[in-house]
Formats: structure tokens, C-alpha cells, sequence
């Protein structure tokens, strides 16, 4: 027999003053992966006649105080929650609002609580990071997260933790030996590449996501050569309950867990028996893209850059094409030149005019400058705009060409999503999950867990865990 220990304890801001809450009637936690969502925490309190009420009377708990919850299913009577551990940890959080209900029979408050990925991903970040720096996306998203948050040592009340993890890959599995948890070696043991990346207010989630894409994890001679780069998959980033920044590439070898439905056998490699509830996937081409006709705006003689992008890895038998109108790419680029990173090479010039335009005005640039977007140099002004529309559309690593790949990636093959409840366990975001269910006809269905939702009532625990198959790696030839 299993009994559910539960132990939910209230800090002040600083993480002083621990109240344990111990008559909530709900909890709901929501664990997510990356994106704009960060994981939030609530809780239902039942406040007999009021218990969570100061002698001042006050309301006990106040936005910004910090929330802990661990969960165990205790098996001997000996068991017990270890609260030094983060093993039982689920969350660590901030409440971020409070709501009092009142009825006739029934006094109840709600507690919404947030964790730090949300303060994380919403913090706004404008910088310049030229290829002269000689910074790769690991060590840019370490930066980034340290500037914006402050080096923290990830413990309560500070700020995240955001340090490259010390280990190497092996067997398609990487094995952290110390360090922080976000990976500074690729799939090959390989370092990560020199790159470039500038924005200008965006939010930290953007940044994170830009520099988690394959053409920012492989050089652009890894891209186009025959067959897959080291790192032909995104990566993907989130924050544990100890506020540890992850930033992983997907192990696709070996899944963690191993489910059937219509069993309460533990299936090796994972010793853990899951008790599935209930489980809904479904595997749809309906909403397939397998090819993009993107407009990425004017160039500097403003003709426009159009190009197109085909996912090779598609298995769809019919051509799928959309368009896009990203007009925004050149935009960007040309602005930030003449304002900004490359301003002392340019002057406006209306009354002998260039041949150079934005805006309706024209310029004059002075050579030899190597524009911000590119390595190398450039000589007059058609080499200039030959590297612009580069850039924007025309390399294989181009603007354009990246996010038509991201979008081809997301909708470019049929593949299982859906959900899977099952009795109450600590599932982390990320894991590969191998569903079978022979009634159904799902054979070695690999799934990703994206989000993890945890419900805790007088009835006991459940955890329902949202999961997607894998895009297919990028590849060549």
C-alpha cells in the first residue's frame, strides 16, 4: 500500500519565516518547457474561519512570498518527506496574486504562484554580440541569463543559476560530471561554434530560443554539407525546482520511460511501474507544411529578397506549401547597420545621392567595413547589398531560410501529440517516452514530454504529462 506525503511550506520574500500549509483542498501544478510560458504553482486554501489570518488581521501570506512543495509516495511506514533533498521538490515559487472567495458555508482562498522561468523569459535584453567576441550559444545564453536575473547560486530566494555543465557524450547519452546544466559540447563531443546574434529589446525567451536552432549550434559549412550536422535538432531550455537553467540537446537513443497501456508492469529499461489512467494521442497531416515562399522584405537598391524553403526530411507524398511575408528581416538588418553597429560607415546623402535607400532616404557608405551581420568585408555597395540579401534569404543559414526550417520542422511530418494521465509521479521536461498499446495499434510510439500538470486533492495525486513526437533531424543529401 502507498500513502501520499505532501509538505507545501510559505516563505517570506527573503526566504525567511517558513509557515507550513497543511488544509489545502487543491493544488495544481504546471511544469512547462520553454517558449512564453513559464510553470506556475496554485493552491486552494479551505481557511477554516480564518487560520491563515494575523493577529493584526491580516491576511498571512503576500505577493512575492516564496512557495515550496515536495511530494513522496511513502511505501514504509518509515518514510518520510526529505525537505534537504531535491529529490521530492517540485517547485519552488513566487506568489504572484492572491484571491479570497467567500459563501455561505465556505471561507477559501487561492494562492497563484509562479516559478522564475516567467521572470526569466519576460525580461527584455538589447545587446550586440559581434563574431569578434568569440562566443558560442551556450556561452551567450549563460551570459544573457546572468545579465538580465544576476548570477545566482539557484538556492532559495536568489536568482538563477545559469553555469555550463562539465561532462561529455557517450553512447548518444550526455553524462554531466559537474558544473551547471546547460551542455557546452555537442551530440559529437564537439565544440559549439563561434557565432553572432544582436536584438534589441527582446524578450530573454526570444534570445533562448534563437540560439537554441541548429544554424546557431552548427557552422554554415556543417549545414550544407552531405548528411546530418552534429547537432541536426533544437535544443531546449527550462528551469528546474532548484532554479537550475537546463539547456539540453534531445537524447533520441534510449527513452526514459516505457509505458503500455493496459499494463501495471514496469518494462525495462525504466523500473518504475506506471499506473495509466487515461491516455488520448493523435497522429494528424492535416495541419502539414513541407515547403515556405517567404518575402524578406528590400534590399538597399529596394528590390525585393524572395526565396523559398523545402524540408527535405518531409514524408508527406504531396507538396504543402504556404507563404510568409517577413518583411521585417531586411528591415531589421538595414536599420540596425545604418543606426546602430555600423553607423560610422554611412551618411545621408539627398542632395548627390547614393545608390543606397531605407525609407525613402538615401545614403553614401565608406569602404572597406564588415557589416554586422556577416565575417567579411565588404568593398562597394553592390557587395554590400549582395551580403545583405545573403543574409536575409539567399544562404543556407539566412534569416529567412531558419525560420521557414523552424516552421517545416514543427508541421513537416504526421506525428503523435497528445496526453497521457497517470497516477502521481516526478516526470522532468525533456524526457523521450516509449507508449506502446497493442488494442490500439501504437508500436514504440517515442514521445517528448513538453509539459508536466500535477493535481493533488483529498483523493490522492495524479500527473498528466502533454507529449509530442520528435521533428525529424535536418539533414542533406
Amino acid at each position: 500500500m502507498t500513502i501520499l506525503l505532501k509538505k507545501i511550506i510559505v516563505y517570506d520574500e527573503n526566504g525567511d519565516n517558513p509557515v507550513e500549509i497543511t488544509d489545502d483542498e487543491r493544488v495544481t501544478i504546471k511544469i512547462s518547457r520553454g517558449g512564453t510560458r513559464g510553470s506556475t504553482f496554485d493552491i486552494t486554501l479551505k481557511n477554516a474561519w480564518g487560520e491563515h489570518v494575523n493577529s493584526d488581521g491580516e491576511f498571512k501570506y503576500g505577493v512575492d512570498d516564496i512557495i515550496k512543495i515536495w511530494l513522496k509516495w511513502a511505501t514504509e511506514p518509515t518514510d518520510e518527506i526529505d525537505t534537504d533533498s531535491s529529490s521530492d521538490l517540485f517547485m519552488t515559487a513566487e506568489i504572484i496574486d492572491v484571491e479570497a472567495a467567500g459563501e455561505e458555508n465556505s471561507i477559501k482562498w487561492t494562492l497563484n504562484c509562479m516559478d522564475r522561468t516567467f521572470l526569466l523569459l519576460n525580461r527584455l535584453w538589447a545587446k550586440n554580440y559581434p563574431i569578434s567576441e568569440s562566443k558560442n550559444a551556450p556561452q551567450l545564453i549563460s551570459e544573457i541569463i546572468n545579465a538580465t536575473t544576476g548570477t545566482g547560486d539557484g538556492t532559495l530566494g536568489t536568482s538563477l543559476k545559469a553555469n555550463l555543465a562539465v561532462g561529455n557524450w557517450s553512447g548518444g547519452t550526455f553524462t554531466r560530471t559537474g558544473g551547471g546544466y546547460i551542455q557546452n559540447v555537442r551530440p559529437d563531443n564537439s565544440p559549439f561554434p563561434k557565432k553572432s546574434i544582436s536584438k534589441v529589446f527582446k524578450p530573454v525567451y526570444e534570445w533562448i530560443d534563437d540560439l537554441s536552432q541548429p544554424d546557431m549550434t552548427n557552422t554554415s559549412t556543417e549545414l550544407s554539407a552531405t548528411g546530418s550536422p552534429p547537432a541536426p535538432r533544437p535544443y531546449f531550455f527550462y528551469v528546474d525546482e532548484d532554479n537550475n537553467c537546463h539547456w539540453e540537446y534531445p537524447d533520441t537513443t534510449s527513452p526514459v520511460h516505457r509505458m503500455t497501456w493496459g499494463s501495471t508492469t514496469a518494462v525495462s529499461p525504466d523500473t518504475n511501474v506506471h499506473y495509466i489512467k487515461s491516455f488520448k494521442l493523435k497522429k494528424t497531416v492535416s495541419d502539414i507544411v513541407n515547403m515556405v515562399i517567404f518575402n524578406a522584405g528590400t534590399d538597399f537598391y529596394g528590390s525585393g529578397i524572395l526565396n523559398y524553403y523545402y524540408e527535405k526530411t518531409s514524408k508527406s507524398p504531396k507538396l504543402k506549401p504556404v507563404f510568409r511575408s517577413w518583411i521585417d528581416i531586411s528591415s531589421d538588418l538595414i536599420k540596425k547597420s545604418i543606426f546602430d553597429a555600423d553607423s560610422a560607415a554611412y551618411a545621408e546623402d539627398n542632395a548627390t545621392p547614393g545608390t543606397l535607400t531605407y525609407q525613402g532616404k538615401r545614403y553614401t557608405a565608406s569602404y572597406n567595413f564588415t557589416p554586422h551581420w556577416s565575417s567579411t568585408a565588404v568593398t562597394t555597395d553592390a557587395t554590400l547589398n549582395a551580403s545583405l540579401r545573403n543574409k536575409a534569404a539567399l544562404d543556407e543559414d539566412s534569416i529567412g531560410k531558419v525560420r521557414a526550417q523552424r516552421l517545416c520542422q514543427n508541421k513537416g511530418n504526421p506525428r503523435w501529440k497528445g496526453s497521457i494521465t497517470l497516477r502521481g509521479y516526478k516526470f522532468v521536461i525533456g524526457e523521450l517516452v516509449r507508449f506502446n498499446s497493442a488494442v490500439h495499434g501504437i508500436l514504440n510510439a517515442d514521445v517528448r514530454i513538453n509539459d508536466v500538470q500535477h493535481t493533488i486533492t483529498k483523493n490522492g495525486w495524479d500527473t498528466m504529462i502533454s507529449v509530442e513526437e520528435d521533428a525529424e533531424p535536418i539533414t542533406n543529401g
